[in-house]
């Protein structure tokens, strides 16, 4: 994760960039899909509104905005990469004329939202993703009563065909009131717990998996593959290294957990996932938060095979057939990589 921001924190605003042009004719699946709206592009034609778009932070219908804009910002300053931007200094040309096509803001309030493109196109079900508080009485050991203030939070991340959604719930306490009026904080050190949900796009529940070991489980990172396999990241306590990944298929078993014991893990905790179309192979980023530690880790979900490579892979995408697209940091030379193809299926070991 870190070497891919690197890479495009070199780029500025500029990432965001790309045109309007056949936007709009993004191909929809047929009959009942899953939408998450998280963000607002605005798309401008000489500085004027032309339309509003709802897209969730990673969607197919986003990149393909951006890179549409990109493009056309690249044709009409007559340059075709980055570095040609970089060479000829024209930053500040490229993010005005990135500004006169393409706004993002985040939404107020994010929704998931199940629709029927054959019919109306209109939602039949939504869920509103918000952060909320409550306060429950409850009774502490010495048995009075005290009062608890939780915080209930909701995220969600959809496959990219819109076919499986998965909602993730954390419930935390964030501190208790005695009958006095005196608070005891208890932010991230009291009871906590984080609840998945995997749902269809007719907007059934398919299954749904708790998860409430350690001081504070987190809802933290999650990929759906297009056919519902599930791979998420909890964190099993609040110290750093203590992720762990699960993976599960469509009835709700379990088909990978990784680390299987604290410690087996690299330090700094996971995150970064890829996952191919049909759900058999993963990879996840491992100790993200250590340069020096981090590594890729490429699974077989159907085998149970892995793969812990020994560069810090960036992983842009990954096929049915076992290879990535991918690129790294080269610390020694200090710069990145040519991006290459890797067939990483070779590699695996149980």
């Amino acid at each position: 994760m870190r070497n891919k921001i690197m890479k495009l924190a070199g780029l500025g605003w500029m990432v965001l960039a790309v045109s309007y042009v056949n936007a709009l004719n993004i191909e929809q699946t047929k009959g009942p899909r899953i939408v998450l709206e998280e963000e607002e592009i605005t798309l401008m034609e000489d500085g004027k509104e032309i339309q509003k778009i709802l897209v969730s932070e990673s969607s197919q219908e986003k990149d393909e905005i951006l890179n549409m804009v990109r493009e056309k910002v690249l044709r009409k300053l007559g340059v075709k990469s980055d570095q040609e931007i970089r060479a000829g200094e024209l930053w500040d040309q490229y993010n005005g004329e990135v500004d006169k096509l393409l706004k993002v803001e985040k939404v107020k309030d994010r929704k998931l939202k199940f629709i029927d493109i054959d019919k109306d196109g209109k939602a039949f079900k939504e869920v509103i993703l918000r952060t909320e508080f409550r306060i429950d009485e409850e009774l502490d050991k010495s048995k009075k009563t005290v009062k608890i203030r939780r915080q209930i939070s909701k995220n969600a991340k959809i496959s990219e065909n819109g076919k499986y959604a998965v909602i993730g719930t954390g419930i935390g306490t964030i501190d208790v009131i005695n009958n006095d009026g005196t608070e005891i904080s208890f932010r991230g050190e009291g009871p906590s717990e984080s609840r998945l949900e995997l749902l269809d796009n007719n907007g059934n529940v398919l299954w749904e998996k708790k998860f409430v070991e350690g001081r504070c489980p987190n809802f933290m990172d999650c990929i759906i593959a297009q056919n519902g396999i599930v791979a998420v990241i909890i964190g099993k306590g609040i110290e750093i290294g203590e992720d762990i990944l699960h993976a599960y298929n469509t009835n709700g078993d379990e088909i990978l957990v990784y680390p299987k014991k604290i410690g087996e893990a690299y330090p700094g905790g996971a995150g970064d996932m890829r996952i191919s179309p049909n759900g058999r192979y993963l990879a996840v980023q491992v100790g993200f938060l250590y340069p020096t530690a981090s590594k890729k880790v490429f699974f077989d979900l159907q085998s149970g095979s892995l793969w812990k490579a020994d560069k810090p892979y960036v992983v842009y995408e990954i096929t049915n057939e076992g290879q990535a697209k991918v690129d790294y940091y080269d610390a020694d030379k200090k710069k990145l990589s040519a991006t290459e193809t890797i067939d990483f299926k070779k590699y695996l070991e149980e």
